[in-house]
């Protein structure tokens, strides 16, 4: 039982540590000026790149949420706001946290090499899918950038 805590606690600190690391993924399309963005650009792709460039505000929401509204080409017009800026980050502050503590449980009994390699996928796929989930709905993150 001990030994099981102590796995399980192990896993929510990976998790916990590679959700953070995870934050600093607009590092990468910013950086990759440097490297020549069209070399980064054609590895990786446009949707990557915006995915990489806007995940901390996709996972952490601190723009708040709203009910976008589109016109007949598709274009979305406006956002009615749904959630302000500090309650819908406290609401993605405590979804990761309960993501992490499943996570956690769910991968008690897999070694830490196993933990590290499947964290970065379960946290990506975990979040393009509650996000997908809410533009079905006709709801979306704030998003704010170039």
């Amino acid at each position: 039982m001990k030994d099981a805590l102590i796995k399980s606690a192990v896993g929510f600190c990976v998790f916990a540590l590679m959700f953070c690391l995870s934050l600093l993924s607009p590092l990468i399309p910013i950086l990759s000026h440097r490297l020549g963005y069209a070399l980064v650009f054609r590895l990786l792709g446009g949707r990557v790149i915006n995915f990489l460039f806007f995940w901390p505000q996709t996972a952490l929401m601190p723009g708040g949420v709203g009910r976008y509204w589109k016109d007949s080409t598709g274009l979305v017009r406006s956002m009615d706001p749904f959630l302000t800026r500090s309650t819908s980050f406290t609401a993605a502050i405590c979804f990761w946290v309960v993501v992490g503590l499943l996570f956690a449980w769910f991968t008690r009994r897999l070694k830490l090499p196993i933990k590290i390699v499947l964290v970065y996928p379960v946290i990506f796929l975990i979040g393009i899918g509650v996000t997908y989930m809410m533009y079905l709905i006709g709801y979306g993150p704030y998003l704010e950038g170039p």
